[in-house]
């Protein structure tokens, strides 16, 4: 049991790990099989229903004439006359016919046998079922049907046999008055239906075959096709694992990265913010102690221009305060970023501008700056950090005593021209010299212009002015 078991599991294994053009080999063969066995079975049946009809015609119309003009006493009675019956014997004896027909029989329509070649069933009564058909004037035919009760003699010859039924009517009143049944010689017939159903596998046969043969090359075709696009497939699913795992272990990397970064950011800004609240912070403190004392020495040595130099001593002192309360709010944004809170709001642009006012004592001409206030806070930041820078570099460097900050505005950028009046030596050129000198503040701001996607243009004319165009996309 176990052997066996073992054999129908490897068959099993064998059938199931076959490919696919082979399962359709077979199954389609054994399909093709079935279908010509059981259409040349149906074509055979056919074919034998025809010749026999055709046969039994031409039989009848032999026979009808022997048969039919010696029934005609039956028209008077139940029996048939002495010399009907004679006559009868007389046909059935003849050598010619019985070279063919094998035995003759005489019905009443009730089932009665009145004339058989088999002497021992006249007169008996059988089943009248297989006499329906003549007695409604067709002619019945039928191949091998001897299991009748009737056919013990017809079973006892020798050869196929076939048997035909037709009706016999009376001359006077054209009336069924009999049915004969005669049985014939089937073995021609046989051959002649072994020859058509041999004809016809055969014909099926070609047919299925080369129907077989168009359907196995579109199915290797096909199979040829899956399995490329199978293939395909499994490469495609390997790469995209192998995809699958490089992004993982990138996403692992990145994230190992950015906490890294965090870290560093968190450090640096505390660096910074400590350098700032340490360095430049206590210098701006010195700065304004310092200016106290100047203040104050100048008041008690009671000098001529007292007046004038508390005034710019309290300018002096104002900026440096400023500068040191934005120093403070830098350091501690910086120190502690995590708390926003701590971080200076940016201030408007007009405000900006009001304080750059008081600190250089130059009054700005001014046109819509309140466009800038709608602004991303990132935004607004960045541009007001610009335009100061912008200005302190008009002040400071080229002598200007009026200077103008403008804004437009369109559906997609927002642009600041700043004019002045100055020596207009400041350049493309004059940018790229400061950046190498280590000087940061006009490569700073062409930075901070990029960064918001951007640019920076500066126009100078020698002797005369200076402009500078910002232009930036409102969609930062």
């Amino acid at each position: 049991m176990w052997t066996t078991g073992i054999s129908l599991s490897s068959k099993r294994d064998a059938l199931f790990g076959m490919s696919l053009t082979r399962k359709f080999l077979l199954a389609t063969a054994l399909f093709f099989f079935v279908l010509v066995i059981a259409v040349g079975g149906w074509i055979t049946r056919r074919i034998e229903e025809s010749v026999l009809i055709r046969n039994a015609e031409f039989a009848a119309y032999y026979m009808n004439s022997f048969l039919e003009p010696n029934v005609q006493s039956l028209d008077e009675g139940l029996d048939l006359s002495a010399a009907d019956y004679a006559a009868l014997t007389q046909i059935s004896a003849d050598d010619a016919l019985r070279r063919h027909v094998l035995a003759i029989k005489i019905w009443l329509p009730d089932g009665t046998v009145v004339f058989s070649t088999d002497k021992t069933i006249e007169g008996q009564k059988f089943d009248p079922q297989e006499l329906a058909r003549p007695l409604q004037g067709e002619i019945g035919a039928y191949l091998d049907a001897l299991d009748a009760e009737e056919n013990a003699h017809e079973r006892s010859l020798d050869g196929p046999i076939y048997e035909v039924y037709i009706p016999l009517h009376s001359n006077k009143t054209g009336a069924i008055i009999a049915v004969g049944e005669f049985y014939e010689d089937a073995a021609v017939l046989k051959l002649q239906l072994q020859d058509a159903f041999s004809r016809s596998l055969e014909v099926l046969g070609a047919v299925s075959l080369l129907v077989f043969a168009a359907l196995y090359v579109m199915v290797t075709k096909g199979t040829h096709t899956i399995d490329n696009q199978r293939a395909k497939l499994k490469s495609l699913g390997d790469a995209q694992e192998d995809l699958v795992r490089q992004s993982e272990a990138i996403a692992r990397e990145v994230e190992v990265g950015k906490r890294n970064l965090v870290e560093i950011d968190r450090l640096f800004r505390r660096r910074v913010g400590l350098e700032l609240h340490d360095g430049p912070s206590q210098l701006l403190t010195f700065v304004l102690l310092n200016l106290d004392e100047i203040a104050d020495i100048d008041i008690k040595s009671g000098g001529a221009n007292s007046q004038e130099v508390r005034a710019q001593i309290e300018r002096t002192k104002q900026v440096a305060a400023d500068a040191l309360k934005e120093v403070r709010s830098i350091s501690a944004s910086l120190f502690a970023a995590q708390n926003e809170d701590l971080a200076s709001a940016p201030i408007r642009l007009s405000d900006a501008v009001s304080q750059f006012e008081m600190r250089s004592g130059l009054k700005v001409q001014r046109k819509n700056l309140e466009l800038t206030d709608q602004l991303l806070p990132s935004v607004r930041h960045s541009l007001g950090r610009v335009v100061i820078e912008g200005l302190n570099n008009s002040f400071w460097h080229s002598g200007a005593t009026e200077i103008s900050v403008e804004i437009a505005r369109t559906d997609a950028h927002l642009s600041v021209t700043i004019s002045d009046n100055g020596n207009g030596e400041l350049s493309e050129d004059a940018v790229a010299a400061t950046a190498n000198d280590g000087r940061m503040g006009l490569p700073g701001m062409r930075l901070r212009i990029e960064s918001l996607g951007g640019s920076l243009t500066i126009k100078s004319n020698p002797g005369k002015s200076t402009t500078l165009q910002i232009q930036i996309p409102l969609y930062t």
